[in-house]
């Protein structure tokens, strides 16, 4: 190598070093600007500085979801000021806002539309400087549930119960939960009905005289995910339990009621109004299929209603369905009219009804002729053709001795005491199985009464 190269490079290593040094001052020098470390006078969020390591937010999750909200809940991040949450609702934007900050690791986003998905983010930030830093969000996606169903009711449960609620405008769909003996008494789901414009079912697996009980949820199905709503209230329902085909008859200003007796009912409820679609006022109740009402206006019509209902654990269950029927008053009796003196027996009813000047002035269960064919208490309009007291009555095969004694049919048929029987025969079947001669067996101190102001003349009228 010649002189002339070796001093042409030992020019050129000295200007590289020189060059060197003065760019390591010159940057040293940059980063050391007082404008750079105190930042903007206004707090903005920008990625975190390495050396003040603010963690990520881990733990994402939702603890409840509401028609309207949706609460979260997550880990805590150390050395974190605070949380900033956002959201959005993917099927109207791609964007995401309405945000909030807390100081918690928890909190709830309200004011959500009913049944829509959201997608939240959740990220820790710290306070440096007047500057806001932030870690990495956590995203999650859920929704907000539908509405509670309304207006749930039964709509027959004679063969099948069916059930029938007000449509919900947003649902997916709906679930039914079913209890009964065969789940132990507890609620358990029992069918899903799909489709939002669905608001009928009928459950076709139904015994009778067993009870059943349903409440539903709506759901809102966004891909794999079901949202649901509250319970609805529950309805309750006895299978067999239905309307019953009711029949009526009117005399004496009076209307008798009758049906057929179905097995899945303790009893019946008997209401009345005086117009069809009009303010229906319970009459009373009854175990028996018949029923026969107090007096009512003479000529008016009347709508009647027989509702018959089931008994479980001191709870009473209506069936949800019965038929109405409509009668007008008379005051007649087999045609005839009978005044306002009279005594009046129910052989149905086995009760006893006497009226003078058309004023009630007692009444009571009795106990009428054996019903077999022979010995049944003769039906029709008769009259009180002699009294005694004491008798005694002398049949083929019997001498029996009474205090008092009003015979009203030639045949040897009358109201007389009968102190031989026990209180609970009355009023019941007795008659069906151990009645009268055909006489009209009546208690002691009822036949008292009647006996002093029953005259010869006086109409009985049996039916």
């Amino acid at each position: 190598m010649t002189k002339t190269r070796k001093r042409i490079i030992s020019i050129l290593l000295t200007l590289i070093i020189t060059l060197s040094a003065s760019l390591t001052i010159m940057i040293t020098s940059e980063a050391a600007t007082p404008e750079e470390t105190t930042g903007p006078t206004e707090p903005s969020i920008t990625d975190t500085p390495v050396d003040l390591q603010i963690g990520d937010v881990t733990g994402l999750k939702v603890t409840k979801t509401s028609t309207n909200y949706i609460s979260l809940k997550w880990n805590k991040v150390k050395g974190a000021t605070g949380y900033t949450i956002l959201y959005r609702n993917p099927a109207k934007t791609k964007k995401y806002g309405n945000g909030k900050n807390t100081v918690n690791n928890s909190t709830t986003i309200s004011g959500l539309g009913t049944a829509c998905q959201y997608d939240l983010q959740v990220f820790a930030y710290i306070k440096s400087s007047g500057k806001m830093y932030k870690g990495e969000a956590a995203y999650i996606r859920t929704a907000t549930n539908p509405k509670k169903v309304t207006g749930l009711k039964l709509t027959s449960s004679s063969k099948n119960i069916s059930l029938k609620w007000k449509k919900s405008g947003v649902a997916t769909g709906y679930k039914i939960y079913r209890a009964s003996a065969k789940s132990n008494g507890k609620y358990v789901l029992y069918k899903t009905v799909k489709g939002k414009s669905k608001n009928k079912f009928t459950d076709k697996s139904v015994s009778k005289t067993k009870v059943y009980y349903y409440k539903l949820k709506a759901y809102k199905q966004f891909g794999a995910k079901v949202y649901n709503s509250e319970f609805s209230r529950s309805v309750v329902a006895v299978g067999g339990l239905s309307s019953v085909s009711v029949s009526a008859k009117s005399q004496l200003s009076k209307v008798s009621l009758s049906w057929n007796d179905i097995e899945s009912a303790t009893g019946y409820k008997v209401y009345y109004a005086t117009s069809k679609d009009g303010n229906y006022k319970k009459l009373g109740s009854t175990k028996r299929n018949f029923y026969t009402t107090k007096k009512l206006e003479n000529g008016k019509k009347y709508y009647f209603k027989v509702v018959p209902y089931k008994t479980v654990k001191d709870k009473t269950i209506n069936s949800p369905k019965y038929k109405t029927i409509s009668k007008t008053v008379t005051n007649t009796a087999f045609g005839k009219s009978v005044g306002d003196t009279y005594i009046e027996v129910s052989i149905k009813e086995q009760h006893m009804w006497f009226y003078i000047d058309g004023k009630l002035y007692v009444d009571t269960d009795v106990v009428t002729g054996n019903a077999d064919g022979y010995h049944d208490t003769p039906k029709g309009v008769h009259s009180i053709f002699s009294r005694q007291s004491p008798a005694v009555l002398v049949g083929a095969d019997y001498r029996t001795p009474v205090q008092y004694w009003m015979p009203f049919t030639s045949s040897g048929c009358g109201i007389h005491d009968s102190t031989w029987r026990a209180d609970w025969e009355y009023g019941g079947d007795t008659y069906k199985y151990n009645g009268s001669h055909g006489c009209v067996n009546t208690p002691y101190s009822k036949v008292t009464k009647i006996y002093k102001k029953a005259n010869i003349g006086t109409k009985v009228i049996v039916y």
